[in-house]
């Protein structure tokens, strides 16, 4: 998988909270990490 396959693939709320932890050092890794978790467990799947 590509890097612009990967980055289709990831929903943007997901990267775009990723991208905030890495910017703040994980200074608030763990509420980021909840939210992340939460957010791929309410996707829908599509085969």
């Amino acid at each position: 998988m590509t890097e612009q396959e990967f980055l289709t693939f990831v929903p943007a709320d997901v990267l775009l909270v990723c991208r905030e932890a890495i910017q703040n050092g994980f200074e608030d890794y763990a509420s980021n990490y909840s939210h992340v978790a939460d957010a791929h467990s309410s996707r829908t799947v599509r085969i």
